[in-house]
């Protein structure tokens, strides 16, 4: 620190995990961070406004390794099958993981910018938050042709951003001998996108069972380019075909069938009327709690919300 009003911190991280083969065991991570205080300004001053002001921005890197172990390496596991018609079980082994070498750390990069604030001798505090973080060299399992002996393999490949603000306010409303009483507030917003996939790779899907008699099992969630993580896609629900009710789109569907919407109004219920639906995740986080604290006795109430979200 500088005269404490300028603070700077810098770390560089080397980690090894077994988890990779020998040529990419290591990751090297740094981050950095600065930070200055406005509160003895005199500009900050003539304000009369701030007990306390520092603003503060941060870079850093962090690597994830969470992926089981010895996927970089082809193991082998038990296997039995009949080689005729009421033949024996034969007992075998195969390869259970499709190797990979250039199996590597995955990164997260992300860049925070802050904002302190102290009102009111520090009764009241508040901070704002503004932060950018992109995840690459994604560890994930993508599909491939099956004439490698296995449907998916777990590779590097991909990023995801992730970006938002948050906002806390702590006030200290009344504190005496024998009374206090504490308020907090955090507001967060965050928005997910999909940035690329593998070079191969257009769309990972999650596939579903058969919903109903009338749609085959489609696909559960979508993930391409552009969108976010978590993206319910499917048909839109309508209700369900009541009691002598005849609907064109579905027209084998009974009472109490699904009703789903023709969106390309080509008078059939088929994949094309499969769109996006909404997502899990919440875009919006609401807390608001209260501490009451007489003499001997503590009371909580908190109150807590997700919204701009879909189940």
């Amino acid at each position: 620190s500088y005269n404490d009003k300028v603070l700077a911190t810098f770390t560089l991280r080397d980690d090894a995990s077994s988890k990779f083969g020998p040529n990419y065991r290591h990751g090297l991570f740094p981050s950095g961070a600065l930070a200055y205080k406005f509160t003895d300004d005199n500009f900050i001053k003539d304000l009369n406004l701030f007990s306390n002001l520092k603003a503060r921005v941060s870079y850093g890197i962090t690597g994830n390794d969470r992926i089981p172990n010895y996927q970089y390496m082809s193991t082998f596991g038990n296997y039995s099958t009949v080689l005729s018609p009421g033949g024996p079980l034969q007992i075998g082994i195969e390869p259970s993981v499709l190797s990979n070498n250039n199996l590597r750390w995955e990164s997260t990069a992300e860049f925070d910018a802050r904002l302190d604030m102290g009102f009111a001798q520090g009764k009241i505090n508040a901070t704002v938050d503004y932060y950018r973080k992109v995840t690459s060299n994604l560890l994930i399992n993508i599909p491939i042709g099956q004439w490698w002996g296995f449907s998916s393999e777990l590779v590097n490949a991909g990023s995801v951003e992730n970006k938002g603000i948050e906002l806390g306010i702590n006030s200290y409303n009344i504190s005496s001998k024998n009374f206090s009483w504490n308020t907090t507030l955090n507001v967060a917003y965050n928005k997910q996108e999909c940035l690329k996939l593998a070079p191969s790779v257009n769309i990972i899907s999650t596939n579903t069972a058969n919903p109903s008699g009338v749609v085959s099992g489609r696909e559960f969630t979508r993930l391409v380019p552009g969108k976010e993580l978590g993206e319910l896609f499917g048909y839109v629900y309508e209700g369900v075909i009541k009691t002598g009710e005849k609907y064109d789109a579905e027209p084998n569907a009974k009472p109490g069938d699904p009703k789903y919407k023709d969106l390309n109004g080509d008078g059939l219920i088929t994949p094309a009327d499969a769109t996006y639906l909404g997502n899990t995740n919440p875009h919006y986080m609401l807390g608001f709690g209260n501490d009451f604290h007489y003499k001997g006795f503590d009371l909580n109430i908190f109150f807590n919300g997700a919204f701009w979200y879909y189940l």
